[in-house]
């Protein structure tokens, strides 16, 4: 009987700690994958809120900047007091109104938006300006 192996051992497979170490290096590839997929995505979230918000941005002021230049005030008359009564609609999703000022020459408009920046919006009045002297 001979006791002594005269060949190598069969390598038909994988050891224990082969398979372990293969599973760890995949787990943590995938766990950077994973982490670097999510930054993306919440990024992806924020650049499409702050354009939902520029827009609405944009669309409330073109509202403002007609409604105003609408008002003309008569240059003749100084005592004029324009009243303030733009109407902030509900398809602002993203904006509320905070403020509206009037002066003798424009009136301006300040929104927070959902962010909680808040942001003026100052249109002149008509054709019709007052100037200082």
């Amino acid at each position: 009987m001979n006791l002594i192996r005269t060949s190598a051992p069969s390598e038909d497979g994988f050891t224990f700690v082969e398979v372990i170490v293969a599973i760890a290096i995949i787990s943590i590839t995938g766990f950077i994958l994973w982490s670097g997929l999510n930054g993306i995505y919440e990024t992806v979230l924020k650049v499409y809120k702050n354009s939902r918000i520029t827009g609405e941005l944009r669309q409330l002021e073109f509202l403002f900047r007609k409604n105003v230049d609408e008002i003309e005030i008569p240059y003749w008359d100084s005592s004029f007091e324009p009243e303030s009564d733009f109407i902030f609609t509900s398809q602002f999703s993203y904006l509320t109104l905070d403020s509206i000022e009037n002066d003798k020459n424009g009136m301006e408009i300040k929104v927070i938006t959902a962010d909680g920046e808040i942001f003026s919006i100052y249109a002149l009045y008509g054709s019709f300006v007052l100037m200082d002297d």
